[in-house]
């Protein structure tokens, strides 16, 4: 049994539950208020970031593929005595952003068997002079359905990518 196979029984195995989800967006919003939670500016000055690929996340919303993606990287990183390093937010496109506003979901869109959804959000309203009209920014998540447990078909993420940048997924590849 290779390495990637073994570490994906163990996941399977660990598996505590699944996203119930009964939309596409459902699965989505979930990250999206994530990312919401990380670019905000906390009341105390501490920040705490959630963890998008924690154990937990990666098994509840994540696709059997993009796990695979994931733990593949994560081997090739360990082989290299290097640590898996997304060192930019995947969901909000980059390394620094403002407080995230003017959040909207696009409709979702199914080609083959897989639903993209797009999000529209601000991400830079903090950046230069007020004058300036801000950039939006677009991430589109796409969703695969899998039968995690017999009879409850769920939406998780296969893929995350942002306009003229190689998917998550690609780049996990490249690692």
């Amino acid at each position: 049994m290779t390495r990637s196979r073994f570490l994906l029984a163990a996941l399977a195995v660990l598996l505590p539950g699944a996203a119930w989800a009964d939309e596409p967006v459902d699965t989505v919003s979930v990250l999206m208020k994530m990312a919401e939670h990380n670019s905000a500016d906390p009341a105390d000055g501490r920040y705490v970031q959630e963890e998008y690929f924690s154990a937990n996340m990666l098994l509840r919303f994540f696709s059997k593929d993009f796990n695979a993606a994931y733990g593949e990287a994560f081997l090739r990183t360990n082989e290299k005595r290097q640590e898996l390093l997304i060192d930019w937010d995947p969901i909000v496109g980059g390394q620094d952003s403002c407080p995230l506003k003017d959040v909207s979901y696009g409709k979702p869109k199914e080609t083959a068997g897989k639903i993209d959804i797009t999000v529209s959000f601000n991400a830079t309203h903090c950046f230069g002079e007020a004058a300036e009209p801000t950039p939006v920014s677009k991430v589109t998540f796409t969703l695969v359905k899998e039968e995690m447990i017999p009879g409850s078909i769920l939406y998780l993420i296969d893929d995350i990518a942002h306009t003229g940048e190689p998917s998550l997924k690609t780049t996990l590849g490249a690692m």
